[in-house]
């Protein structure tokens, strides 16, 4: 099995021996790795994303039943993995939604264009990886699920400056441009706090899903317990609704 969360912050919430790095391309060589293993392999994808669906509050669990990019993309996960994951959460009365998620390619960082993109596409968050990780996967025929907790509602705009995030070598510009910006400091702090939220909800529902995914195995290949591939995930730093 190998989990993959797009950041370093993500990955350390994910536990699990979790370590860092987490593009397309920079996963590509562990999936064709684990493509050549006869007995399969599994793709989780898991990290924070930002929230479209108004109901949603930071820490909101989401299971996708679908991922789309904005050129009109279309993925679905394996159907056995999404009702195992949804069956465990249920039974250990853990609260999630399962929706969509929409990919994109820069922070959305305004209430109005979180809004315009839940009229739109109907997904319930937003982020900057999931399709691309799920479409290697693809690729390579292995199963994938994602799970993603929120990060900012859609009811919350994000800093002025996060809108240059792309990825976690962007941190350091991104903060130094925020310390000439004080008026965005109550923000940033905002968003500190509900990091730990989504973090510590997104730990708790994998600590629950990964070993039943272990148990319970996907319909397109072996049981995950079989697999001779470890438990790996691979990510890099914070992230924000589109930025996750």
């Amino acid at each position: 099995m190998i989990v993959v969360a797009p950041t370093r912050r993500e990955a350390q919430a994910i536990g699990h021996g979790a370590v860092a790095g987490a593009t397309a391309g920079s996963v590509a060589s562990l999936l064709d790795v684990a493509s050549l293993d006869r007995s399969g392999a599994v793709l989780v994808i898991a990290g924070v994303c930002g929230g479209l669906d108004p109901s949603l509050a930071p820490g909101s669990i989401i299971v996708a039943r679908g991922v789309s990019n904005s050129d009109g993309g279309d993925l679905a996960p394996s159907p056995r993995l999404l009702d195992a994951a949804q069956h465990v959460l249920r039974a250990r009365r853990r609260a999630f939604v399962s929706s969509r998620l929409l990919t994109v390619d820069a922070p959305v960082a305004s209430r109005k264009a979180k809004t315009e993109l839940w009229n739109t596409h109907g997904a319930g968050g937003v982020d900057m990886e999931t399709y691309g990780l799920a479409m290697a996967a693809e690729q390579r025929h292995i199963p994938w699920i994602a799970i993603r907790a929120v990060l900012d509602p859609a009811s919350a705009a994000l800093p002025a400056s996060l809108r240059a995030w792309r990825a976690d070598t962007d941190e350091h510009a991104i903060m130094a441009e925020a310390r000439r910006r004080p008026w965005e400091w109550p923000a940033f702090v905002r968003l500190a706090l509900q990091m730990r939220t989504a973090s510590a909800s997104l730990r708790t529902a994998l600590d629950v899903v990964l070993p039943a995914l272990n148990v319970l195995g996907s319909a397109d290949v072996a049981p995950v317990a079989d697999l001779s591939i470890p438990l790996v995930a691979v990510g890099t730093a914070p992230s924000a609704n589109g930025a996750s």
